[in-house]
């Protein structure tokens, strides 16, 4: 899961999480949180034991996610459940067709 890029994966987190856990909104995206946490938990450990890490670009990153894990639940409290799923839905629709452009360009 940690080899798929940050939106993809949420996306598809969230496509998943919200039928099985039928939660509301905020609660679904607090789980998916914690899932990606600890799947990027993960990944961080093994990347920085075991691969070439670039920490110039790995370091504004980890500032960008902060920031996002910070400011997203509030967000996500705020805004209305079915407005924030027809959204999510559009952006993932909207990035498989962008993704699948450019595989086959």
């Amino acid at each position: 899961m940690s080899g798929i890029s940050a939106r993809p994966r949420a996306s598809c987190c969230l496509a998943v999480l919200t039928p099985i856990l039928n939660e509301s909104m905020a609660r679904t995206n607090a789980i998916k949180n914690v899932v990606s946490g600890l799947a990027n938990a993960v990944a961080a450990v093994g990347f920085a034991l075991f691969g070439p890490v670039r920490w110039a670009f790995a370091l504004p990153l980890a500032a960008g996610f902060l920031i996002g894990g910070w400011t997203g639940p509030s967000l996500v409290r705020r805004l209305p459940g079915r407005a924030l799923r027809i959204f999510i839905a559009i952006c993932g629709l909207a990035l498989a067709a962008k993704l699948a452009i450019s595989a086959y360009r």
